[in-house]
């Protein structure tokens, strides 16, 4: 091939790859825009629609299908839209003053919403705060004696009290944790640590397997391995 045909064919090729470059950044623009295109269109949906916050001003109506924009009268920050603004209604916002809400339900985060059952917030009105044998605990109704809920008064104050494995459970500062397991907190009464556990510094730790801590025998004298492992143990630790 003559130098001036090189030249020609490489002045094509040229052209074509700035062609396709070109190409390339239009789509990549098209793809660009079309994602500002939905990222609208998601803004659009976030106010307007039941429930939600009203849309601003320069979007034009405060909220759709003819419903109203209801502002929070305990802060003015917040408002949604709604069929009708009312107050101390479930699921709508508290009144300013006493009762903030209607008969069975609570003020909860600036809402009424229903109170007294399980993991719900505990009623204000009247003395009952919470139905069953539920307990009122940080404003919500909890299951006594369940690890990280207030002890129980009557019976077992936490279940798995008698337990000597992973669910055991005892009461401390009135709330029910888990204790005496592997990495969990000693528990207050003997044993101090679950069967093949050993206590470690207020914690109890695995022990007895391979390259595990001895554990302690009843004496409390001695330390063994597991049964049965063909483990001995050495300088406090099980090892074959």
């Amino acid at each position: 091939m003559s130098g001036h045909k090189r030249i020609i064919a490489g002045l094509f090729f040229i052209g074509v790859l700035l062609f396709l470059l070109s190409g390339c950044t239009i789509a990549f623009k098209k793809q660009s825009n079309n994602d500002n295109w939905k990222n609208d269109i998601v803004y659009a949906e976030a106010c307007g629609l039941d429930g939600l916050p009203c849309c601003p001003k320069e979007k034009g109506l405060p909220c759709q299908y003819g419903q109203v924009c209801c502002t929070d009268p305990n802060n003015p920050a917040r408002d949604k839209c709604v069929d009708e603004c009312g107050y101390g209604g479930e699921n709508n916002y508290c009144r300013p003053g006493d009762p903030k809400c209607d008969s069975g339900l609570a003020c909860f985060n600036g809402d009424c919403v229903a109170c007294g059952g399980p993991e719900q917030p505990c009623c204000e009105n009247g003395e009952k705060q919470c139905g069953g044998e539920l307990i009122c605990y940080n404003k919500r109704c909890l299951e006594c004696g369940l690890p990280g809920n207030p002890c129980c008064a009557d019976g077992l104050a936490c279940q798995g009290e008698e337990l000597r494995n992973d669910d055991r459970a005892e009461c401390f500062a009135g709330v029910c944790q888990k204790c005496g397991s592997n990495r969990n907190q000693a528990c207050l009464s003997e044993p101090l640590c679950n069967i093949g556990r050993i206590l470690n510094v207020n914690s109890c730790l695995a022990c007895g397997n391979f390259n595990q801590p001895c554990c302690n025998k009843s004496s409390g004298l001695e330390y063994e391995c597991q049964p049965g492992s063909g483990l001995a143990c050495r300088l406090g630790f099980c090892n074959r």
